[in-house]
């Protein structure tokens, strides 16, 4: 049990900072939080792709595959930056970025995980037909 919460920090640490690293990437105009877009698509790419294809394709050990998803997925996509970021677009009065912003959350984040999902059973039914 240790062990998984030394992975969770640990993962978790990395996440922070890999979120930290996309977030000041220099691509923002900052009335627009693309870089919490970005990371949140991503996590919701990862994730089905972490819990799914590492787990039954990759021999890793349970702490490992906890610290991936508990820790650097979770730690990369936080709900709290996305509802700082959709406050500060409304305390703007920038309420069409603000639809546009939780739009692109919500329903890219759908997509991205059900893609990742998708890519994530192929390559298990790929790698057990072998």
């Amino acid at each position: 049990m240790v062990r998984k919460y030394i992975a969770v920090f640990l993962f978790g640490c990395l996440g922070g900072l890999t979120r930290l690293g996309i977030t000041h990437l220099p691509f923002s105009n900052g009335q627009f939080p693309i870089g919490t877009i970005l990371v949140n698509l991503l996590g919701c790419l990862l994730f089905p792709l972490v819990v799914y294809l590492i787990a039954f394709t990759v021999p890793l050990p349970s702490a490992v595959i906890t610290g991936l998803s508990a820790g650097f997925v979770a730690s990369l996509t936080t709900f709290s930056s996305l509802n700082l970021d959709g406050l500060k677009l409304f305390m703007n009065h920038q309420y069409i970025l603000l639809g546009s912003y939780l739009t692109l959350n919500i329903i890219g984040g759908l997509i991205m995980s059900l893609i990742g999902l998708r890519i994530s059973r192929r390559l298990v039914k790929q790698r057990e037909a072998f």
